[in-house]
């Protein structure tokens, strides 16, 4: 399995409700309508450390080539570029051992 990890940490504080906006209504139920995504989780921070980003997505994925069909999906692009432009995200992919 591939995991996905997505941090994301707003530019701006009043960007927080435009990326909830979007996480909640274009990406929590997108592994009903995109093949290859196993699970979704979502979910922002409950601790008061600094340095630790505002909300988090963690993807599951079957295999290496399932993650890479999600990043070229037409459902991703618009995702990504909003967040993109409202955030700074730290991505990283792992697999099991």
């Amino acid at each position: 399995m591939i995991y996905h990890i997505v941090h994301i940490e707003p530019l701006h504080q009043n960007y927080q409700k435009a990326i909830e906006k979007v996480l909640k209504s274009q990406l929590v139920n997108i592994s009903d309508y995109v093949e290859g995504i196993l699970d979704i989780k979502i979910g922002n921070n409950t601790t008061d450390k600094i340095g630790i980003s505002n909300y988090v997505i963690i993807m599951i994925f079957n295999t290496r080539r399932d993650l890479e069909n999600w990043m070229e999906h037409p459902n991703h692009i618009p995702i990504k570029k909003i967040l993109q432009e409202k955030s700074i995200m730290k991505v990283f992919d792992y697999n099991d051992l």
